[in-house]
């Protein structure tokens, strides 16, 4: 394994706390992976006795697979910071059921209220309460930084009580709670403490308060070991703050500091672009900050491009990565889009399917396999088709028709034993008292769709939203994590495809199309930045640099959507364009204040 001079000396270290500064393309891992073989191979370390962690699986999986590679049969502990905290609690506290999904979200909070609320109120509650915990904050524990709110604060400690008499938690709970036990149980203290005597830290500029106290109180060998770059810094709003990482020093003052600034990954052309803008940001005024050095040559400039409207854009872009596979220049699987929200990606979706381009999802679905999107097309379906069963069962109680299993279940055996199919079978039960609503919702909608009054598919589904309500439903639906405007943004794009299709069968046709490009290996991949972090492409087309998307006009951190932005900027190897759009959906827009930093424009 090859290793620069800050490289090697970062895997040397042996004893104490060190922090390594590792910038963007400065190889981290390569180092977590290489110091932890050095530890066993050179200080005879047992395994046992060093614990990695990082946030997520896939780092975690990661690290794990480079690791067993060259120690196969060493048996070093690499835990994502909630499966340790996860392990601490079962241990110490046995038996709990954890809080996984939304709807028992909803439920509790129902409860709690005493009447169902908006969706909006919901994630806003259940944010307040990650926040206090992420920082250690008991209800009702004023914070400069994070200030009462007294109706959430109220509903907090309701809250806290309602899953202790439960016996639930909920994902942040398993930090807090070991930090709670490793503070009060000695016994859980010393386990930890005699067990764990090397530990290291991945993407430590992600780190919250809780998850930064749980790695102190275990490290009482004081081997702790660091890595990160403050300026990728992108999950403030989920508690993670980078001033743990600024200011190491303060709480760890004999550690050792060591910056790996060699970017590896990128062309010097991209490098310099990406050290300009960072260095408009606060984390480059920091004494430990050094702005990364190319190890590759010039390359091509960094391009931008104006377009007058998004599909303008994606169409062009489709078209140079067509000319570029084509001439063998790159491979599909060379090139990415990357975008500050998923909204942002689904003309691209289109685009790919017209010109035949192969093309994946990083982290996410499909555009045809999104929930929103399925509910349109299998009512389509269903109206093209009686007989189609599949697409009943997925709409019969969406929205909500109070047409639960036991519906289904009649229903189905109903149709067995008729031989019919289920949406025929279910008019057996029209005069059913609990149901006849509901059966006569889905066929008034079925109906509708039906109506040889309408010029196109379009308005079909233009109708439908009416009908359901399908707007309103996403609103209140909490079995998805995306934003609702994304969600929406969805079905906007469907029924602006679904323009000029005048039979549902040639429609549905097409769509059906655009599922086959999603299985082959080489494809372009679709991100939005977040789940980009910590990949590289050679090609990277940074898309719709536009005020109110980037920075977003939710986001109330402008530091953190610049953040974002550099994030973007360093996942390109070889050439990064980026662009903007005259106007969105019909809605005239204006260039994002970060292209004035990065082009002067």
């Amino acid at each position: 394994m090859e290793l620069n001079k800050a490289q090697k000396e970062a895997v040397a270290v042996y004893t104490g706390n060190c922090e390594v500064i590792a910038a963007a393309g400065s190889g981290k891992t390569k180092v977590l992976v290489a110091r932890m073989i050095n530890l066993i191979t050179k200080h005879g370390i047992n395994p046992d006795n060093i614990l990695a962690i990082t946030f997520n699986k896939k780092s975690r999986d990661n690290i794990s697979t480079r690791f067993s590679a060259i120690l196969p049969d060493a048996n070093v502990h690499i835990e994502t910071f909630h499966s340790l905290g996860y392990k601490i609690v079962k241990r110490f506290v046995g038996q709990f059921e954890l809080i996984t999904y939304n709807w028992q979200k909803q439920k509790i909070f129902n409860d709690i209220c005493g009447d169902p609320t908006d969706k909006n109120h919901v994630n806003d509650f259940f944010l307040y309460v990650a926040t206090r915990k992420n920082n250690l904050l008991k209800p009702g524990e004023k914070s400069h930084e994070y200030p009462l709110d007294p109706l959430y604060d109220n509903m907090y400690g309701m809250y806290e009580h309602y899953k202790k008499s439960a016996g639930l938690m909920d994902y942040d709970d398993l930090l807090t709670q070991a930090y709670n036990i490793l503070c009060h149980n000695n016994v859980a203290l010393d386990y930890y403490r005699n067990k764990f005597k090397f530990i290291l830290v991945d993407e430590m500029q992600d780190i919250n308060k809780a998850q930064y106290e749980v790695i102190k109180i275990i490290n009482a060998h004081g081997n702790l070991f660091v890595v990160g770059d403050a300026l990728q810094n992108i999950y403030s709003w989920r508690g993670s703050n980078n001033m743990f990482m600024l200011d190491f020093k303060r709480d760890f003052p004999d550690a050792k500091i060591i910056n790996m600034n060699i970017n590896y990954r990128s062309s010097k052309n991209i490098v310099d672009f990406a050290n300009f803008f960072a260095s408009h940001l606060p984390e480059a005024k920091s004494d430990i900050y050094k702005p990364s050095v190319a190890f590759k040559p010039a390359g091509e400039q960094v391009q931008f491009h104006k377009y007058k409207n998004e599909d303008m854009e994606a169409n062009h872009i489709a078209s140079w990565i067509c000319d570029n596979v084509s001439q063998d220049k790159y491979s599909y699987k060379n090139i990415a889009i990357l975008s500050r929200t998923n909204a942002q990606l689904l003309n691209f979706e289109t685009a790919f399917h017209d010109k035949h381009i192969p093309y994946q999802i990083v982290g996410g679905i499909s555009f045809v396999n999104r929930k929103e999107i399925k509910i349109v097309l299998s009512y389509l379906r269903l109206a093209e088709n009686s007989t189609d069963d599949g697409a009943f069962k997925y709409i019969f109680n969406k929205p909500n028709r109070y047409l639960g299993k036991a519906f289904l279940e009649s229903v189905s055996q109903y149709a067995a034993e008729n031989k019919l199919s289920l949406f025929k079978a279910m008019d057996k039960f029209a005069n059913t008292r609990r149901w006849s609503r509901g059966i006569l919702e889905i066929k008034k909608a079925v109906s509708i769709l039906q109506n040889n009054n309408f010029t196109d598919v379009s308005k079909q589904i233009s109708e439908l939203r009416k009908v359901i309500g399908l707007d309103n439903y996403i609103a209140q639906d909490l079995t998805s994590d995306e934003d609702d405007s994304d969600r929406i943004a969805a079905i906007d794009n469907l029924q602006f495809m679904a323009q000029g299709y005048k039979r549902r069968c040639d429609f549905l046709k097409y769509i059906k199309g655009i599922s086959t490009t999603l299985d082959k290996a080489d494809t372009v991949k679709l991100s939005t930045i977040h789940k980009a972090k910590g990949l590289e492409w050679p090609v990277v087309f940074f898309i719709d640099l536009n005020d109110g998307i980037i920075p977003h006009k939710r986001s109330n951190d402008i530091c953190e959507e610049a953040r974002l932005a550099y994030v973007a900027i360093t996942r390109a190897m070889d050439k990064l364009y980026c662009s903007s759009t005259l106007s969105l959906h019909g809605k005239d827009m204006n260039k994002s204040p970060f292209l004035k930093i990065m082009f002067k424009k």
